[in-house]
């Protein structure tokens, strides 16, 4: 009964430093040398999950983590050393763990009340770009980038229907 109480807690406390990591430290500089600490990173901490018996739950709080990796200098996300990560880890919870942690990341907005979703199009047409231009090298990192389009499109189509709702309640 201890051992099984102290394990529920180690696993809790794992979790809660899973789900506060912050990667964004280790790829500052965008080097080659970043690149594998990332991702040897990524590999310990999946092989840590499996050990635990935790290895979907973790894999998906780890793709929150790489989810909420800032944008590189440019301003384009996920920077080289995430889509590395992102091609090398074939998993569906790690990818839709990803896209949890992007939209999670996401501040609050501001917008007139007959607005509509133009802020929503325009970042979907920033991660369809994106999309375009990862395609070839990176596509399941291409997928998550559409994934994430798609999203900011049924967005865009909510705020324009709450939009025209209030215009026609309010005018």
């Amino acid at each position: 009964m201890i051992r099984q109480r102290n394990e529920g807690a180690y696993l809790t406390v794992a979790y809660h430093l899973l789900e506060t990591l912050t990667l964004s430290e280790l790829i500052q500089n965008g080097d080659q040398q970043e690149n594998s600490a990332l991702l040897n990173y990524i590999s310990e901490a999946l092989v840590a999950c499996d050990s635990m018996g935790v290895r979907e739950e973790g894999t998906e709080v780890l793709g929150r983590a790489v989810g909420r990796v800032l944008d590189d200098a440019s301003g384009n996300w996920p920077p080289d050393p995430v889509s590395q990560v992102i091609e090398t880890v074939p998993d569906q919870r790690f990818e839709e763990g990803v896209v949890r942690g992007r939209l999670n990341s996401r501040e609050g907005t501001i917008r007139g009340v007959f607005d509509g979703g133009e802020q929503e199009r325009s970042i979907e047409m920033e991660y369809r770009l994106r999309a375009d231009a990862v395609q070839i090298e990176a596509p399941r990192t291409a997928k998550i980038l559409r994934d994430l389009a798609d999203y900011f499109a049924r967005s865009a189509r909510h705020e324009d229907e709450r939009a025209e709702w209030d215009d026609l309640t309010y005018r």
